[in-house]
């Protein structure tokens, strides 16, 4: 019996499981509270007034036919999945992901595409998490949500907002909680097209009871030849600029700026990322040449770029080295 309802609930989940994982773009009524984070945990049913209309509205509807599986504990998750004239109506959702537990909502996931991704099988005999909802919303950047589920006494969810970038998941299989890793997208559009913005990579790991932030400075610091070709890269886009740099808030007045190469902060948020934001201040402040201008207000943008958009700005306390005044150059 225990093996037959392990083979049902592999073949439900390859039914409605993609390779590529997507995610959708929230509405402030379901997207958590707070600040911007890397990962926010959820322990309460978030089962949106406006997404339920949608979902009564797709029961109506006999084809396709919806899928179901016990995930145990008294959880049942079902999948509506696209009607044929689905893509009529963009503003509306049309796939749904329903989790209830003895009867009651604990999640309703709706959007243009709601994939399922088992991490482990079966359910009942697993350690946490066990099942990841994906959501996208379609169109051409934007956005994915990630819930990663964990089905135990205690419902929970570790909720992934992660704009444009889908997540990777390492070390699946090994027994344990997977590592997860995506793009902070805080720098999509910040002073470049969208296919040139650098990113940096935000790394989460499983943690007793939930996902958190690896710890900084997991990775070594590039040594002092990596750092002296990173500033001889950056210095040589700096010195080809044909005026100096043009603050964002005169950018949005119609004050044209030149056009930069992305080098000139892309190994700042490599250094940042990976812990090391003491290095970043050091390397800037020796690659821009003082006889260019715009060295101070550049980084001034660039601080408050990340103030206002970082996923890592608050919990690794990145006021305390990223200040808006740039030390001078030892």
């Amino acid at each position: 019996m225990r093996l037959l309802r392990w083979m049902l609930t592999a073949l439900l989940l390859l039914t409605f499981t993609h390779v590529a994982f997507a995610q959708d773009e929230q509405s402030d009524e379901t997207r958590p509270a707070g600040p911007v984070a890397a990962v926010t945990h959820v322990t309460t049913a978030n089962c949106n007034a406006k997404d339920q209309s949608f979902l009564a509205a797709r029961r109506k509807l006999k084809t396709p036919v919806p899928s179901m599986f016990d995930a145990g504990n008294g959880y049942k998750v079902t999948r509506w999945a696209a009607p044929a004239d689905g893509g009529n109506q963009p503003d509306v959702p049309v796939e749904f992901v329903l989790v209830e537990k003895s009867g009651a909502c604990q999640l309703l996931a709706a959007a243009q595409s709601v994939t399922l991704t088992a991490l482990h099988l079966p359910f009942t005999d697993a350690p946490t998490p066990q099942l990841i909802i994906t959501r996208y919303s379609g169109g051409a950047h934007c956005c994915f949500r990630y819930d990663i589920l964990s089905f135990a006494k205690h419902y929970a969810d570790d909720v992934i907002d992660s704009a444009d970038s889908s997540i990777d998941i390492n070390g699946l299989g090994d027994g344990d909680g997977p590592d997860i890793s995506y793009s902070d997208m805080a720098f999509a559009y910040w002073n470049a097209d969208f296919a040139s913005s650098p990113a940096g990579t935000v790394r989460l790991t499983w943690d007793q009871d939930r996902y958190r932030l690896v710890d900084p400075k997991q990775d070594p610091a590039p040594n002092e030849v990596e750092l002296a070709a990173w500033q001889s890269e950056m210095t040589a886009a700096i010195k080809a600029l044909p005026v100096g740099y043009v603050s964002i808030a005169d950018q949005n007045k119609g004050t044209q700026g030149p056009q930069l190469d992305p080098v000139i902060w892309s190994h700042l948020l490599d250094l940042i990322y990976d812990g090391y934001p003491d290095l970043a201040v050091k390397l800037y402040a020796k690659a821009w040449p003082d006889e260019v201008k715009g060295k101070d207000i550049f980084w001034r943008d660039f601080v408050s770029q990340l103030q206002q958009q970082s996923v890592l700005w608050k919990p690794w306390h990145l006021d305390a080295v990223l200040t808006p005044d740039l030390p001078k150059a030892p």
